[in-house]
């Protein structure tokens, strides 16, 4: 869904700048109209699938548009007619035009390997709440902030009955997001599959952008790949951060599906030392635990699967686009084999 919005509103920016060169006779520039209809979906692409480098990539060509298109926008709000383009904005679309193809195979060649949850006989459900971790967390009200998402993943032919529930806590420099088609195809053996995001302010991150939902995974991410120095001084307060999100789930955790319930934990990266103490503090609650990155193939462990949703960050990391999920398959089957022998003994 997200490549295809992408691809609408590419398609929007190339009618609107190649118009210069297709308009032969004297008539209204209403195609101009297009350069604000693609920034406003830019924006609302930026903010429902958040911060990464093909979504600045299109914000910012739509904002180039914009302003190339200011001057042709007053001449068709004031119904004046055009019989020709100048020079300087010939060649200025020109340019515009191959940016914004150059973007367009950028994105094509990036784009995401996506999985039906449909073809896979699965569900998904999302629950929203608002709070914190000094004050807990409900159910929001209609008009305020929410700071904690959960996400499940449930196989319609389900085998555990909610007696036994998968819970998977992410690294931050992927989220939730990062991990879907695992967590997709891991529901798709027969379990219940849950995890959360919080964003909450109380949290004890160094910067006020790892806190925001569209921002934290691309800023934790670019700060590992390009400063891991710095990363690995902030590590430790970044992993009590994940460990203050599973205190705060597991009640969350237990109204959802109930205290006679047993959790299986599944950790990535940073999440690991959490996920240990959880289990310490609170054995009553789990039927065992597995590390993503124990796996030895598992290459970029602690980004998530980005072989299949951020192929670009995949690169960085020395990885390519796995369009197969082979990777992640691999995954799902290791941890579907760590869930069977430690469930065999309950």
């Amino acid at each position: 869904m997200k490549f295809y919005s992408e691809l609408v509103i590419y398609c929007i920016l190339i009618i609107n700048t190649a118009r210069v060169f297709l308009n032969k006779s004297v008539k209204q520039d209403s195609l101009v109209i297009l350069a604000p209809v693609a920034f406003i979906l830019s924006i609302t692409q930026f903010v429902a699938y958040g911060h990464s480098i093909k979504a600045l990539q299109l914000l910012g060509l739509s904002i180039l548009i914009v302003f190339l298109n200011v001057p042709a926008f007053i001449r068709n709000r004031s119904k004046l007619f055009i019989d020709y383009y100048s020079i300087p904005m010939k060649i200025s679309c020109g340019i515009s035009l191959f940016l914004i193809l150059l973007s367009l195979g950028f994105n094509i060649a990036n784009r995401e390997v996506t999985v039906s949850s449909e073809k896979l006989n699965i569900s998904e459900k999302k629950i929203y709440y608002e709070g914190s971790f000094r004050n807990g967390f409900t159910e929001p009200e209609i008009f305020s902030e929410r700071t904690a998402y959960f996400y499940e993943y449930k196989s319609n032919l389900v085998l555990d009955s909610n007696k036994n529930v998968v819970v998977f806590v992410s690294d931050k420099r992927g989220d939730s997001a990062a991990y879907k088609p695992y967590l997709q195809l891991l529901a798709a053996n027969g379990y219940t599959v849950c995890t959360f995001d919080f964003y909450t302010e109380d949290c004890n991150w160094n910067y006020e952008t790892y806190s925001v939902k569209m921002t934290r995974p691309y800023h934790l991410a670019k700060e590992s790949v390009n400063n891991p120095e710095i990363y690995r001084k902030n590590e430790p307060a970044y992993k009590y951060n994940v460990y203050m999100e599973c205190n705060a789930m597991l009640p969350m955790l237990l109204s959802i599906y109930g205290k006679d319930c047993k959790f299986f934990f599944v950790a990535d990266g940073m999440a690991d030392d959490g996920v240990r103490k959880l289990t310490q503090e609170h054995p009553q609650y789990m039927s065992g635990t597995f590390y993503l990155d124990s796996i030895p193939e598992y290459k970029t462990a602690g980004y998530g699967c980005v072989e299949m949703t951020n192929p670009y960050l995949a690169k960085r990391l020395g990885e390519k686009r796995d369009k197969d999920g082979f990777i992640t398959k691999y995954l799902v089957l290791k941890t579907s084999n760590a869930i069977r022998d430690a469930w065999s003994g309950l």
